[in-house]
């Protein structure tokens, strides 16, 4: 990288959450100003500590392994849902065009009817 180029910092998303009461975020807020921190800062410093833990309890390979399985699932449902989908589509294109066919053979039928033949 060139010095005169300014350096790029990712940045995680925010996460959101809403406290259970008053009294909940009342204490969130006082154990932030007491360790000199932002609610913010507490909560994501919180969140990670038991993400890490929870991780270490199942044990990396079986977190894993199931992330990967969760994953696999949702794709095999969202292979399902787009199959539906265009099914659904396919059979509307059919009704649309059997119609179609029905009232241009009215209309010839009609056409043929008027000519007098």
């Amino acid at each position: 990288m060139r010095e005169d180029q300014p350096m790029t910092v990712q940045v995680a998303s925010p996460v959101t959450f809403r406290p259970k009461n008053a009294e909940s975020r009342a204490l969130l807020e006082a154990v932030a100003q007491h360790r000199g921190l932002s609610v913010s800062k507490l909560v994501a410093e919180a969140a990670d500590k038991f993400a890490r833990q929870y991780i270490e309890k199942v044990g990396p390979e079986k977190f894993a392994s199931d992330l990967h399985e969760a994953a696999e699932r949702r794709e095999r449902s969202l292979q399902r849902q787009v199959a539906q989908f265009l099914k659904q589509t396919d059979d509307v294109a059919s009704s649309d065009e059997q119609e179609e066919s029905s009232s241009t053979r009215n209309t010839h039928d009609d056409a043929v009817a008027g000519s007098g033949r």
